[in-house]
């Protein structure tokens, strides 16, 4: 019996089982059950071949657990040679399906079938957030959907929370999973589901309705709404707080926009919100506000809201970046100067201080001001009153001030750059703005306002962003905050033939930052400069699951090909460190189509071949 033949026979024997081991050793392969709460003890005979079994006869090398929807590996004392997805382990680990396990020569494959026993368990804060992170690695590895959904258990809880779990989990898909990560809260990871994501919420809120009438729920989408666990939770966590009892709100179809006087404000992120919040509230006084943040995070934008909003908004608010003044002229424009104050000035003109009175006069990177313009701030702010360069007189500058900086505030008081009476003078009120990559529930939003924006100003059709391109916008760490954002958006609508931007078009340096996942062999012809089409370039299509014997085959060829690297090319010794015949082995290369040197040489695929083991499907 060959090895497609015995996996066939192995897989009828344990039809309708919940979790099994798939076992790679010499020539064969067998699946091997695995029941819940009994130890699993793996050992490898002297030959290379591997077993798994309940009550073994010499010491395991590691023994697998399952409890609940949680899958264990335990290695044991001593033993070294066990890895998981290629990466030594010592101790234990979770487990999740389609992880692989060497043990020397021989492999294992874990597998879980959707079962009562699987599925009913209700996880709690740790185990929902791997499970989350691991669907989402795979959402975006194999380019399919998933949504998460949070219920909002809102008003009276008249039941129990088992009564609560038990309704959940009775509403939902086999392949969905349910967790707690808060009393007042039901998480359910709805994986392969997309636009149809609300048929389910919908279930899961009406299942509710008898014990939580006032339930609401939101769904946030991977990668059109996040690409990691902590924003797509934030942004569905988000969605329900906005929803109306018994509703479903989904994150992409909120207002995101908020106006503040003629400006639109994108708030997704609720740091972004709360942030705004604080601003209206400073906005009701006139003390000196200091905002701070790294360049391009929009501190200016933050500035604007904070004068929309305040009794001063009728008059204008005027900016000045201290940065790009020159530094003898820094205290002439802003507190003006008088008829032959110095060479050039003909004629007395007011200042930046007397023109913003009444209104408000921001001043951006005030920590690159002059020490003399510092000091006459202060005095500014002290007195309400300006002197012009040249002047004896003062006059009445009823201004509100606010500065920001995109310097660390004690890093520029310590070195003696920024004045320290003029610094606790200006922070009445301090407004933190986080960078762009602590507040990614903000990108989405943003990449689609500045994308119609865009097209609008060049008068061409509206662009969209497409899957794959909108993962690796997510991927990118974004040193240049929401400007870099405006910058590449902008330019993009500027290059881009068609009607949706897709990775390929993306620069290098954003292409470049995506999850390892997506790093494949062709990516290096896939990412060409914008405006350059490819005869390959289009929608990304999603990878189907491998047959179990193109996996077999697939692992085969991995393991062939490490242990030629390892062996430096020498085939006896390759078929000798995975327990594989000279002449099976010399066939295989063919079948394989790899080709070795005798002796010091590499491993040369003659097509392409993935050797890692991420490139090993999850799910059998």
């Amino acid at each position: 019996m060959d090895t497609e033949q015995a996996t066939a026979a192995a897989t009828q024997d344990l039809a309708g089982s919940g979790t099994y081991l798939l076992l790679f050793s010499r020539e064969s392969a067998s699946l091997v059950s695995l029941e819940p709460g009994v130890g699993l003890h793996l050992t490898l005979d002297d030959d290379g071949s591997l077993h798994g079994d309940s009550t073994p006869q010499e010491p395991s090398k590691a023994t697998i657990v399952a409890l609940g929807d949680e899958i264990t590996l335990q290695v044991g004392a001593g033993v070294t040679e066990v890895s998981v997805n290629g990466e030594p382990l010592m101790g234990s680990r979770s487990l999740a399906s389609g992880d692989v396990i060497a043990l020397g020569s021989a492999t294992a494959v874990v597998n879980r079938r959707p079962g009562p026993w699987a599925t009913s368990a209700v996880l709690g804060r740790r185990q929902l957030l791997q499970r989350l992170q691991q669907e989402t690695e795979r959402s975006l590895r194999y380019r399919s959907d998933l949504s998460v959904l949070v219920v909002r258990l809102a008003g009276p809880q008249s039941v129990s929370e088992e009564r609560i779990n038990e309704a959940v989990v009775d509403s939902v898909r086999r392949v969905d999973i349910v967790g707690r990560a808060h009393p007042r809260e039901v998480i359910v990871l709805l994986p392969e589901t997309g636009e149809a994501a609300t048929i389910p919420a919908a279930r899961v809120l009406s299942a509710l309705a008898s014990s939580c009438p006032h339930a609401a729920a939101g769904l946030a989408s991977c990668p059109a709404d996040g690409v990691d666990a902590d924003t797509l939770v934030a942004g569905a966590r988000s969605a329900a707080q906005s929803a109306a009892a018994g509703q479903v709100q989904r994150m992409s179809d909120e207002d995101h926009q908020l106006l503040v006087g003629d400006l639109a404000v994108i708030a997704v992120d609720p740091k972004t919100r709360e942030l705004l919040a604080l601003a209206r509230q400073l906005a009701a006084s006139d003390i000196p506000v200091l905002i701070t943040g790294e360049t391009g995070v929009g501190k200016e934008v933050f500035a604007q809201a904070i004068h929309a909003w305040s009794r001063r908004s009728a008059l204008p608010m005027v900016s000045l970046n201290c940065a790009v003044m020159p530094d003898s002229m820094t205290e002439a424009v802003l507190f003006g100067h008088e008829k032959g104050a110095f060479t050039g000035a003909e004629a007395a003109r007011p200042g930046l201080l007397e023109g913003a009175s009444g209104g408000t006069l921001f001043l951006d990177e005030v920590s690159e001001a002059p020490a003399r313009t510092q000091a006459e701030l202060l005095r500014v702010l002290e007195t309400k009153k300006v002197r012009r360069v040249g002047a004896l007189a003062e006059r009445t500058a009823d201004v509100r001030l606010i500065a920001a900086t995109n310097r660390d505030p004690t890093e520029i008081l310590d070195n003696g750059q920024f004045r320290q009476d003029l610094y606790y003078r200006l922070n009445g009120a301090m407004l933190v703005i986080p960078p762009l990559r602590d507040r990614m529930l903000d990108l989405p939003a943003l990449a689609r306002a500045f994308m119609t924006q865009a097209c609008a100003r060049q008068g061409r059709a509206p662009l969209v962003i497409s899957t794959e391109a909108m993962q690796r916008l997510g991927r990118h760490d974004w040193p240049g905050n929401v400007r870099e954002l405006r910058n590449l958006i902008d330019y993009l609508v500027a290059v881009v033939d068609g009607d949706e931007v897709l990775a390929a078009h993306l620069p290098k340096r954003i292409a470049g930052q995506t999850a390892p996942w997506l790093h494949r062999p062709s990516d290096s012809q896939d990412v060409q400069p914008p405006g350059q089409s490819s005869p390959a370039a289009g929608p990304p299509k999603p990878e189907p699951f491998q047959k179990l014997s193109e996996e077999i085959q697939e692992l085969e060829r991995t393991r062939m090909t490490q242990a030629l690297e390892a062996a430096g090319g020498v085939r006896v010794r390759a078929a000798e460190l995975i327990g594989m015949p000279l002449r099976t082995f010399v066939t295989k290369l063919k079948v394989h189509g790899l080709v070795a040197k005798q002796s010091g040489g590499e491993c040369h695929p003659r097509r392409a071949l993935r050797t890692d083991a991420s490139a090993v499907p999850e799910r059998v």
